[in-house]
């Protein structure tokens, strides 16, 4: 391809937007990288802004680029790390040991995963971890680098950037913190703050529960929250506020020296249509609230009637000087564990009587005149219907809704057509059966059944940070690759016309190797994604 930037048709400066999605997310995103590698547009690419799941490949892209790794050097060990990396066992290990040295006093999972982050993905060969400064500070091709959190103070976006135009805070409009104190934050620690997702995690406190090197830095930047709040900064995922990172790349773009020539917003969300199906009923029990506790109510005496039995056998037996270890087992532990019983009952009855049924609005503690009737199977499934209607609403309806509002908003602010010709909506189910996806006006071979099957396994993938099948992350990969060849060939015939023998040189090369990879694909795309993979490490 040509290699001359002033005379080249290629796209010359090329915007990420990775959303999150967890892993789902880091190895879609993965292979766009690959693909974008592989048709050596990946240098091209000046801005990137990530979110959650995209924030751990955006991330690890990166430092990549810092270390002046290869793409295939960076593939292997990131690949290498998500297919072996338990996280989750070693967050709990780690959230079941002291703290490490840090400013606040919280010791949580949020906090025991950035430093699992730390210690697995980001640090640095002589295993340190990455601070933002080694990002800031870089040579790299990468201009704009954002990488989005949510607080919760405001709902506003808070950004962890790069960017060479000083307008462009660190934190929001509402609190930012210099550059020179940024330097200081771990990499690990902004990961976290990215992906950590309510439900699954707790907020992160900024900048209580980030590792700091330098305490005189922490004292800056709290001073700085604790001016405007009197307390430390709670941060969340930053899907919550925009999934996509699309508002990120449009401001690097709009204050930057030079337009996007192609604008890539790469999107693992659900085809929607899919967010919620009734779960099927629970069958425990029909027996009624008020069976249950009139039962509470026996159990309790009979455990009241135990204590005071086994108390008075093992009394006498003392006095008697009969009592021997054995008896320990005989009397003690029935003593307590009846005495633990009854109290767990008492308690609990307590607990619903005088806290629950009074929360009911107009009925109070007399709702039970009418509640007693249910049985346990209804309160199962009601208790059922109404968390996974919360889930889906805020995991995949709100989420929708969020995504619906950036897409409209990147695309109102392209009105032109021209303009809008540089936007690539990369999504992972838009190659599946009935998925909407740009029509190409040249005809190619058609997606084959084998492509849909990958795609189809990809998509429907989990959102979670892990992976249950040895071929999840294949499929997801191939996903990726194969999505990025589609939307590629999208974009030239968007460009360039309908006839490949009219376009210059350098874009009939990169046509001719979309298509020839769409064509591999379409015949076997686990072999020709084995392929790809072994012509991409020739050049480690």
């Amino acid at each position: 391809m040509n290699s001359n930037n002033q005379q080249s048709n290629l796209p010359q400066n090329i915007g990420l937007a990775l959303s999150g999605g967890g892993y789902r997310a880091a190895v879609f995103h993965l292979g766009l990288l690959f693909y974008l590698n592989r048709v050596n547009l990946l240098q091209q690419v000046k801005m990137i802004s990530t979110v959650s799941g995209g924030t751990f490949t955006g991330a690890k892209y990166t430092l990549s680029l810092v270390e002046k790794k290869s793409f295939a050097e960076f593939y292997q060990e990131y690949s290498y790390l998500l297919k072996n990396t338990r996280l989750v066992e070693l967050a709990l290990k780690n959230l079941s040991k002291k703290s490490s040295k840090k400013s606040s006093a919280r010791h949580d999972l949020i906090t025991a995963s950035a430093q699992v982050y730390a210690e697995k993905f980001f640090q640095n060969p002589q295993g340190k971890p990455y601070r933002f400064g080694d990002i800031l500070q870089a040579n790299i091709h990468l201009q704009e680098v954002i990488f989005n959190a949510t607080e919760f103070r405001s709902g506003l976006a808070f950004r962890f950037q790069r960017s060479a135009n000083l307008n462009a805070k660190i934190g929001n409009g509402k609190i930012s913190i210099e550059r020179s104190d940024a330097e200081d934050i771990r990499v690990a620690d902004i990961v976290a703050a990215s992906s950590c997702f309510p439900g699954g995690f707790e907020p992160l406190a900024f900048p209580g529960d980030f590792n700091w090197s330098k305490q005189n830095i922490f004292n800056n930047v709290r001073a700085v929250v604790h001016e405007k709040l009197a307390e430390d900064l709670a941060l969340m995922d930053g899907g919550i506020y925009d999934n996509q990172g699309i508002d990120s790349l449009w401001l690097a773009e709009k204050r930057s020296d030079f337009p996007l020539d192609l604008f890539i917003i790469s999107d693992v969300d659900e085809r929607p249509g899919t967010f919620y199906s009734f779960p099927p009923d629970f069958k425990v029990s029909n027996l009624k609230l008020q069976t249950i506790d009139w039962l509470s109510k026996i159990l309790i005496v009979f455990c009241l009637f135990t204590v005071i039995t086994v108390a008075y056998e093992a009394i006498k037996d003392y006095i008697s000087g009969q009592f021997i270890w054995l008896d320990f087992f005989l009397y003690i532990i029935p003593f307590f564990l009846a005495l633990a019983t009854a109290f767990i009952l008492f308690w609990g009855r307590n607990i619903i009587k005088n806290q629950i049924l009074p929360a009911v609005p107009q009925a109070g503690i007399v709702a039970w005149n009418d509640l007693k009737s249910l049985t346990i199977n209804q309160v199962i499934n009601a208790i059922s219907l109404r968390l996974t209607s919360l889930q889906a609403m805020a995991g995949s309806v709100f989420m929708n809704r969020i995504r619906n509002m950036g897409f409209s908003f990147i695309y109102q602010q392209y009105r032109d057509k021209d303009k809008q010709k540089k936007l690539i909506s990369n999504l992972i189910y838009e190659l599946r059966a009935g998925g909407k996806r740009a029509k190409l006006p040249i005809e190619v071979k058609p997606i084959s059944p084998e492509i849909l099957k990958v795609i189809d396994a990809a998509a429907t993938m989990p959102t979670t940070l892990w992976f249950t099948e040895d071929n999840q992350f294949n499929n997801v990969m191939i996903a990726g690759q194969v999505t990025s060849c589609y939307n590629l060939m999208v974009y030239i015939t968007r460009n360039h016309g309908d006839e490949p023998s009219s376009y210059p040189q350098d874009i009939q090369k990169l046509w001719a190797i979309l298509v020839q990879d769409w064509n591999g694909f379409c015949v076997n795309p686990q072999n020709y994604f084995q392929f790809l993979l072994k012509e991409t490490l020739k050049n480690k």
